[in-house]
């Protein structure tokens, strides 16, 4: 990978790499095709978010000095459901999803 030290004096890198990784069904496998959670919505383990970090450092550093923006996962799964099978994202109407996934979210963005 080519590093982006001095090419671009005015650019900003965004990276939004952790979103497919963060959110797990039960069974702690990763969004189907990205976004399709087969069961309930869960936040992945922190040591899983830590390896989708460490994964994701050669890109990080392939932008050298070049300025960057990294972008936690996005808040998908708090307004609605995956999609309309009513099997995908089953907890989504409990009493307090909202208020646990926007608490585990504020813990993997400490990660």
């Amino acid at each position: 990978m080519q590093n982006l030290d001095g090419k671009a004096k005015k650019v900003i890198i965004v990276y939004q790499l952790y979103d497919t990784t963060t959110y797990r069904d039960s069974s702690e496998r990763i969004a189907a095709k990205g976004l399709h959670i087969r069961d309930a919505v869960n936040i992945a383990k922190s040591t899983k978010i830590g390896e989708a970090i460490e994964n994701s450092l050669p890109l990080l550093e392939a932008a050298g000095n070049t300025a960057k923006a990294i972008l936690g996962p996005m808040p998908r799964y708090v307004s609605g459901p995956c999609c309309a099978d009513p099997a995908h994202t089953t907890n989504i109407k409990k009493p307090r999803y909202k208020d646990g996934l926007k608490r585990d979210l504020s813990e993997v963005v400490e990660v």
